[in-house]
């Protein structure tokens, strides 16, 4: 899944940035130290050209995932990237279920919130009309910034 998952238009900023460099570092201190400045900047700046366009709870859930599987190395941005699907595959489950218990589906819509994502993946369909009303309950539900 390369597509991005996102409502609004979100950049992370520096502080966010660093709070997620920080608990890597606390997580995988042994990688941080064997660093050197160039190379730490030089992984800032590819964590944030990876991630700059997630917002910091999915990718503060991302980082919680790598812990919650006992890594005992730090994790490459291929092992991050795949923590990441299944934060974001999470969130689409999340906006579905919001969806079918508000009602926001076309006419035509049927099935379990489950088999609706199946079907939105497999045969690419869209139900959801989103409207400013809807958006504003799932920022609100999501905590979405």
């Amino acid at each position: 899944m390369n597509s991005k998952i996102l409502l609004t238009t979100y950049t992370l900023n520096n502080q966010e940035l660093l709070k997620l460099i920080r608990k890597l570092k606390c997580l995988y201190p042994y990688f941080f130290k064997k660093l050197n400045k160039q190379e730490l900047r030089d992984y800032v700046n590819m964590f944030y050209e990876f991630y700059h366009e997630y917002d910091y709870d999915i990718l503060n859930k991302m980082i919680d995932k790598c812990f919650d599987f006992k890594m005992k190395y730090m994790p490459t941005f291929a092992e991050l990237n795949n923590y990441l699907e299944d934060v974001l595959i999470g969130r689409i489950f999340e906006i579905v279920n919001i969806m079918h218990d508000k009602g926001f589906y076309r006419i035509g819509a049927t099935g379990t919130p489950d088999e609706i994502i199946i079907d939105i993946f497999t045969n690419g369909k869209t139900y959801a009309i989103i409207t400013h009303r809807l958006r504003d309950i799932l920022i609100k539900s999501l905590s979405i910034k």
